[in-house]
């Protein structure tokens, strides 16, 4: 019973670290991908997709790290997922 209900609690803790983890990382990359239409601000819009490539990135080592797996790991690639939308949403 013990190990159902650590189970219970990793997951919840690893579902508030998405929410929490996930927020910042689309506004940063929405906000990048509508500044790039201003004159001059293309260059803040590529540092703000950046900056939700490493948010995201860090909010899935956070989720592995919380059901105790090792933070490398091919699921960091989803981290990037909001960021290579709007990297491809401001060529």
């Amino acid at each position: 019973m013990r190990v159902e209900i650590e189970k219970v609690q990793q997951w919840v803790a690893s579902l508030i670290v998405l929410v929490v983890g996930l927020a910042p990382t689309v506004a940063l990359a929405i906000t990048g991908a509508l500044t790039v239409d201003d004159p001059g601000r293309r260059s803040a819009a590529i540092g703000l997709t950046g900056m939700s490539a490493v948010v995201g990135v860090a909010t899935i080592a956070g989720m592995l790290l919380v059901h105790r797996r090792s933070p490398l790991s091919p699921w960091l690639v989803l981290g990037v997922v909001p960021a290579a939308i709007a990297a491809f949403v401001m060529r």
